[in-house]
């Protein structure tokens, strides 16, 4: 009977821990195209693609903040809905480096 219930305990086990696997939400990163904030949808262009893509934003997240040709993570759920939009901000290209100071010749007395 020990048997039996560790066995059922172990499987339950793994079955949950697939689940989570499964069901675990996952970020986008690329550019906004477009905002709709009525109908509750942005228009996404993901990086290394060319094609948009529409998706339906949860009811929880701020959209009048959101604007287009921004780049921006997107943070999916599992029905490809939006539950969160961050920010993504570049970083700005490094100075270029600053000239050496020029080296002081010594002057030769005589002659």
């Amino acid at each position: 009977m020990k048997k039996a219930a560790i066995l059922m305990f172990a499987f339950i086990f793994a079955l949950s821990i697939a689940a989570m696997a499964i069901a675990a939400d996952k970020t986008v990163k690329g550019t906004i195209r477009g905002v709709n904030v009525k109908a509750g949808k942005i228009t996404f262009c993901p990086e290394g693609s060319t094609k948009n893509e529409v998706f339906k934003v949860e009811k929880h997240v701020n959209l009048k903040a959101v604007k287009a040709n921004e780049k921006a993570e997107l943070v999916l759920t599992p029905k490809n809905e939006v539950k969160e939009i961050k920010a993504v901000t570049e970083a700005a290209p490094a100075a270029p480096a600053a000239k050496p100071a020029p080296k002081k010749r010594k002057m030769i007395e005589g002659c």
